[in-house]
């Protein structure tokens, strides 16, 4: 007797969008001197506002758009969660896709990517960028995998400002594991009036 898969939408919130339905836009912004990051701005232009601006940040082996914006269906958090009326963007980290890759053109030599202390860094200059660009005095912050211990650092080292964080989202397992790349069916976002409260995703459909 075959064993049933069990039911599991495909995607966070039941509904596949389809990649074009929504708008992109590129840009960068200065994370230091030396440093720019690579930001991707997902929207769709006709959604009614659902809350802050979501800044997803990416974990330690895969880059933003290949994390958060694949051109498949069911492959992008970031046109999912701007169908529900969310402006998403897209942080590539220094060393991480499309941003700088500064001392990473010479023998490696066991060197890391990059550092949490500069991932932190990174964070804060694209928060900045981000509400001054959306206008917005909170955003929503989401790290996946080691970036949702990026985004708790930068949470702790930035405690008396913690106030432009609405939200702070930290989940390792957002892909259903019996639907290789769907996402999980739980609510990434936390209810509302939950500011100042750290949020863990459940792992389960």
């Amino acid at each position: 007797m075959a064993l049933r898969q069990p039911a599991c939408p495909s995607t966070t919130f039941g509904v596949v969008p389809t990649f074009a339905e929504v708008e992109r836009k590129d840009f960068r912004v200065n994370a230091a001197p030396d440093v720019e990051l690579a930001i991707r701005e997902v929207w769709k232009t006709e959604a009614e506002r659902n809350g802050p601006p979501i800044v997803l940040v990416h974990g330690a082996r895969v880059p933003g758009i290949a994390s958060f914006d694949l051109p498949v269906e069911g492959g992008s958090l970031a046109a999912d969660l701007a169908t529900r009326g969310y402006q998403v963007f897209i942080v590539d980290a220094r060393g991480y896709g499309r941003s700088d890759r500064p001392g990473q053109d010479g023998p490696p030599e066991g060197r890391p990517l990059t550092h949490s202390n500069e991932v932190a860094r990174d964070i804060d200059a694209a928060v900045e960028a981000i509400r001054d660009r959306t206008d917005s005095r909170q955003v929503g912050l989401l790290g996946w995998a080691t970036g949702g211990h990026w985004a708790g650092m930068y949470a702790s080292l930035n405690r008396r400002r913690w106030r432009p964080i609405r939200h702070l989202a930290i989940g390792s397992q957002l892909h259903s594991a019996p639907l290789p790349g769907q996402w999980k069916t739980a609510s990434i976002l936390p209810p509302a009036g939950s500011f100042g409260t750290l949020h863990r995703l459940p792992h389960a459909c």
